[in-house]
């Protein structure tokens, strides 16, 4: 069996953080959660996963109005927060857990390459993270948590009507709203599951689309129009919705191995 290594996207923290009480225990509370799934794997190493300023991700360099709808917080919710995140880094990193970030890069993007760098080593990584973003990792050799259930490649399908592989595709078309990306207009996901079903991948989707209105242009194929309509768009969409797999950060877990 191979040994296992946890990673952890800090904006979990944020549950306990929102819930009563939270303001003050929620640090600790994250703390414990994080133990008490590390002593049920027997988890050889533990890695936290910090998002870099909100404001100078290369996602906003790219797209400036991503997460531009989210509410800033007021500066006592902030310092709250920074505290308890505070108190969780240090009570964790006496369990000899590691924090990483990385200048320009989201959390998710930090523990997606991490969990890629471990399944290459031949271990076994588990991801937590609430963000349906990170279901496009799950695969034999990354697992993904939301605290309270595994992400199966099957219930991946069931909760969004695609396979991980399609995720990034899927979001890009459909749009994020969580994220302030728009998708294609005029498509949303019953129709993007068709999509998908038809034509397997955006790439394909795209050029099929191209394809097949050019051949047929008195066919409605109201779909493959609107896709082609936004493509452009689209296509950018899918660098934002697609978690990147190689930050540059030093990997702490080789003696795991």
């Amino acid at each position: 069996m191979s040994a296992v290594v946890h990673v952890w996207d800090m904006g979990m923290l944020c549950q306990y953080f929102h819930a009563p009480g939270g303001a003050q225990y929620g640090g600790s509370r994250f703390v414990s959660k994080v133990r008490t799934f590390a002593r049920k794997d027997d988890a050889c190493r533990i890695i936290l996963a910090g998002d870099s300023a909100r404001d100078s991700t290369w996602r906003i360099e790219l797209f400036p109005k991503y997460k531009a709808n989210r509410p800033e917080r007021d500066a006592a919710t902030q310092m709250a927060l920074d505290e308890q995140h505070t108190i969780a880094r240090q009570q964790l990193k006496e369990d000899g857990a590691t924090f990483l970030m990385a200048h320009s890069y989201e959390a998710d993007d930090v523990a997606a390459t991490v969990a890629t760098r471990v399944a290459e080593a031949g271990l076994c990584a588990v991801v937590f993270s609430s963000d349906k973003d990170m279901c496009q990792l799950v695969s034999d050799d990354i697992r993904l948590h939301d605290g309270h259930f595994e992400m199966t490649r099957q219930l991946v399908h069931t909760t969004h009507g695609v396979y991980p592989e399609q995720i990034a595709d899927y979001l890009a078309v459909i749009g994020d709203g969580c994220d302030n990306i728009p998708g294609a207009k005029g498509i949303g996901p019953r129709g993007a599951k068709e999509l998908f079903t038809k034509y397997g991948n955006l790439r394909t989707m795209l050029q099929e689309s191209k394809r097949l209105v050019e051949a047929n242009p008195s066919v409605k194929l109201p779909l493959e129009r609107k896709l082609l309509a936004s493509a452009s768009e689209v296509c950018m969409y899918r660098r934002l919705t697609e978690v990147c797999r190689n930050v540059p950060i030093a990997m702490p877990w080789e003696r795991c191995a």
